[in-house]
C-alpha cells in the first residue's frame, strides 16, 4: 500500500487530499483532506462579480511607487539645494514664492543673449525646472511610431510643434500663460506634458547664453547639475537573477545556509539564452524546418488521395536560408522553394500562416542594409563523443554518429556582437557611442540601432552551450527529439518504470520559509 498526496490549486483557494492507493495505483480510500479558501474583500468582490480582473497586489505597488517616486524627487531636490548653496546662488524665500508669471518672465529671459539675469535668479529657474523636467518614454517605446500610445503621441505632437515655432518649453509656457493674463483666459502649465528632450534642449540653451555671464558655471558644474541632478534618470536594477537555469546544463549542488547552518539544494549552471539571441534565432528556425510535414494529393489511380509529405535535406537547407534572411516565410514562397502547387496541398493552418524568420537579422539588415556586419557562419566540429539516438520507451540505442559541435567562436561573429552590444546597453546615448566606437557607424545609423529594443522578446529555454551541442543535429534534418538525444539530453524529462520506482521521495514537505516568496499579498495567505 502507498498513500499520496494531492493538491488542486485554484484561484481563490487551495485543496488537498492524503489518499492510500494500491500498488498498482488504484485509490482506495481517502485518509484526511481539506482546503484552503483564500477570502476577498468587499472590493475584490465587487471586481470579481462584474467581471473584471482582481489583482491583490495592485494597490500596495501603486502606493509603494508613488513613495518611491516621491522619495527620489526630494532626493534630487536636496541635491541641487546643496550644489546651488555651494555656488551662492540659493534663491530667497522671496524668489521662490515670486508669482509664476514672473518666474516664466525670468526663465524666457534666460535664453536670451540681449537680456541679463542676476546669480540668485538663475538659481530660481534651475530649481523650477527640476520641479517639472518632462516625459521620457522606455526604450521599447522608442521604437515604431505605431507603438506609441494616444497619450505618447499627444507628448511627441507637442514637441514637434514646440519645434515648428523655434521656441524653448519656457518661452512657450510665458507667452501662453502671458496671453492668458491678457484675454483673461484660462490656461495652465501643468496640463501640457511635453518630452523631456524639449528641457533638456532648454536647459542646454539657457546654460550656453549663461556661462558667458556668470563664471561658477564651469564645465564640471554643468555636467553635475544637469546629469548628475535634474536630469539624472536611474537606470533599472538588473533581473539577471530571475531568469531560468538551462535545464540540459544546469545540475544541482549542496550547500550550507547562513541563517539555519542547514544544509540545502539549489540548482545551478548557465543561464537561458535571450530569444533575440542570433544563435537562438537559428536554433529555433532549423527547430520549425525539421517539423514542416503536410499532405500532397497523389496521382490518379493511387490507393490513397493524400500522402505525406517532408521535405528533403536539400530544400530544409533552402528554407532555413530564406528564413534566416527574412522576416517571415510565406505559405506561397515555401511552395515555390519545394516546387508544388498551392491545389495539391493540404497543411495546417500554422503553415498556412507562415513561419516567423531571424528578426533580429530582419531588424538590423533594415537599418544596415546589406553589410559585413550581418555575417554570422556557423561551423561545425566533430568532438571525441559518440552521439546516440534513444528510445525513449526502450531505452534502447536506435543510432549512433561522430559527436558534432558549433564552434566555441560563435560569440565572436559580427552579427553576435552587434546584437549583443545593443541588447546589453540599456540607454539610448551610450548605446550609441559604443555603436559609433567599436563598429565605425554613422551618427544616424547608430541612433537607429540603439532604439531597437531587443529585450522584449524575453529568453528562450536553452543556453548557448546547449545550443550549441543541439544545433548540429538540428541541421542534419533530425527533429528536436533525436537532435537532443544525439547530443545526450533527455528534453523530456521523462522516466522509465525502474527509475520512477527508484525516486527518494521526501517524508514531508518543508514549509516555505518567512519572506521567501516576491509576493507578500500571496505569502499572507
Amino acid at each position: 500500500m502507498k498513500k499520496i498526496l494531492g493538491l488542486d490549486l485554484g484561484t481563490n483557494s487551495i485543496g488537498w487530499a492524503l489518499i492510500e492507493i494500491t500498488n498498482d495505483g488504484i485509490p482506495i480510500k481517502i485518509i484526511a483532506m481539506g482546503s484552503r479558501i483564500i477570502p476577498l474583500d468587499s472590493d475584490s468582490r465587487d471586481q470579481f462579480s462584474k467581471g473584471q480582473a482582481i489583482s491583490k497586489n495592485k494597490d500596495r505597488t501603486t502606493a509603494r511607487t508613488q513613495r518611491k517616486g516621491y522619495d527620489r524627487k526630494q532626493l534630487r531636490k536636496n541635491k541641487l539645494k546643496q550644489i546651488l548653496k555651494n555656488l551662492n546662488i540659493l534663491p530667497s524665500k522671496e524668489l521662490m514664492n515670486l508669482p509664476m508669471l514672473d518666474l516664466l518672465k525670468l526663465r524666457n529671459d534666460s535664453v536670451n543673449v540681449d537680456t541679463s539675469i542676476t546669480a540668485d535668479h538663475l538659481g530660481r529657474i534651475l530649481a523650477m525646472v527640476s520641479q517639472k523636467r518632462g516625459y521620457k518614454s522606455a526604450r521599447s517605446e522608442e521604437n515604431a511610431d505605431k507603438k506609441d500610445t494616444e497619450y505618447v503621441a499627444e507628448v511627441k505632437g507637442r514637441y514637434e510643434q514646440l519645434k515648428e515655432i523655434k521656441q524653448t518649453i519656457g518661452q512657450y509656457f510665458y507667452e501662453g500663460l502671458k496671453h492668458g493674463k491678457e484675454t483673461n483666459s484660462y490656461y495652465r502649465v501643468k496640463d501640457n506634458v511635453y518630452p523631456r528632450d524639449a528641457y533638456i534642449e532648454e536647459f542646454e540653451t539657457m546654460i550656453n547664453v549663461q556661462k558667458n555671464k556668470h563664471p561658477f558655471l564651469t564645465e564640471e558644474i554643468i555636467e553635475q547639475l544637469k546629469n548628475e541632478i535634474i536630469f539624472y534618470q536611474r537606470k533599472l536594477k538588473s533581473q539577471k537573477g530571475l531568469v531560468n537555469i538551462c535545464e540540459f546544463e544546469g545540475y544541482e549542488t549542496k550547500y550550507i545556509e547562513k541563517e539555519t547552518l542547514k544544509e540545502k539544494i539549489t540548482f545551478i549552471g548557465p543561464k537561458v539564452t535571450p530569444k533575440t539571441s542570433p544563435l537562438f534565432q537559428v536554433c529555433k528556425i532549423w527547430e520549425n524546418v525539421n517539423n514542416i510535414n503536410f499532405k500532397i494529393k497523389n496521382p490518379e489511380g493511387s490507393k490513397y488521395k493524400w500522402s505525406d509529405y517532408y521535405p528533403t535535406i536539400e530544400e530544409k537547407e533552402k528554407i532555413a536560408y530564406h528564413l534566416s534572411t527574412n522576416e517571415k516565410l510565406l505559405f506561397t514562397d515555401l511552395l515555390k522553394i519545394l516546387n508544388l502547387k498551392k491545389e495539391d496541398v493540404f497543411a495546417n493552418k500554422q503553415l498556412k500562416n507562415g513561419l516567423q524568420g531571424n528578426i533580429t537579422y530582419f531588424e538590423i539588415k533594415n537599418i544596415l542594409g546589406d553589410n559585413d556586419l550581418l555575417q554570422f557562419n556557423i561551423t561545425v566540429t566533430p568532438t571525441d563523443k559518440t552521439a546516440l539516438l534513444v528510445n525513449k520507451k526502450t531505452g534502447e540505442v536506435v543510432n549512433e554518429k561522430v559527436g558534432l559541435i558549433v564552434n566555441s567562436n560563435i560569440e565572436k561573429q559580427p552579427l553576435y556582437q552587434l546584437w549583443h552590444t545593443i541588447y546589453s546597453i540599456k540607454d539610448i546615448s551610450e548605446c550609441q557611442k559604443a555603436l559609433i566606437n567599436k563598429f565605425n557607424l554613422t551618427e544616424t545609423v547608430a541612433n537607429k540601432l540603439a532604439k531597437i529594443d531587443f529585450n522584449k522578446q524575453a529568453y528562450g529555454n536553452k543556453s548557448n552551450k546547449a545550443i550549441r551541442k543541439i544545433l548540429p543535429y538540428l541541421m542534419q534534418g533530425n527533429d528536436y527529439y533525436e537532435a537532443c538525444s544525439f547530443a545526450g539530453y533527455n528534453h523530456s524529462k521523462s522516466l522509465t518504470k525502474d527509475e520512477n520506482e527508484k525516486r527518494n521521495l521526501k517524508d514531508k514537505l518543508e514549509l516555505i520559509p518567512k519572506n521567501g516568496l516576491r509576493q507578500p499579498v500571496v505569502e499572507k495567505y
